[in-house]
């Protein structure tokens, strides 16, 4: 599949529910994928506002556990970066799919990091939370040199301009 085409985001949550989103395809290897999705209602993450026409540049690896998404404003500024804990991260030719594992961290620019949704993982099974424990303790190791790779990415990346999105 040729960058710039349209591709699905298709997360499966712990309560066994299935979201879609319509992305442009960036990037594509053998691991790595990266999605561009236009925001283009502003809302709020926690206490992170996230403004109209801000860009998420989602980046997933078949070899992590985790994804992110790196959020910028318009002027290509980051605004937070969103690890999500993942499992299960596979590449089709018109998707990306993965599974969520519900605990997500929040990292604004100062370095503060909010962990987010704990209470949505407490009914899990103990194997989900093992590994839900591990998938944190290695994005919690991984940080610095995650947000310096996921940084430098993007700011190559972003000079693609989004295309509008249907509905």
């Amino acid at each position: 599949m040729a960058a710039g085409t349209p591709i699905k985001e298709v997360k499966h949550t712990l309560a066994g529910e299935q979201q879609e989103f319509v992305c442009r395809l960036l990037e594509r290897s053998a691991n790595r994928a990266v999605l561009l999705y236009p925001i283009t209602q502003g809302r709020r993450i926690a206490d992170v506002l996230i403004p109209d026409n801000s860009r998420t540049y989602a980046y997933y690896w078949t070899d992590r556990p985790y994804n992110v998404y790196h959020w910028v404003d318009e002027d290509g500024r980051t605004i937070a970066y969103y690890i999500n804990l993942a499992a299960g991260v596979t590449f089709r030719q018109d998707a990306v799919e993965w599974n969520d594992l519900a605990v997500d961290l929040l990292i604004t620019p100062d370095g503060a990091i909010r962990i987010l949704d704990e209470a949505d993982a407490a009914a899990a099974s103990g194997d989900v939370q093992t590994r839900i424990a591990a998938a944190r303790a290695q994005a919690l190791a991984d940080k610095p040199a995650l947000l310096a790779e996921v940084a430098a990415s993007t700011e190559r990346l972003r000079k693609i301009p989004p295309e509008p999105q249907a509905g």
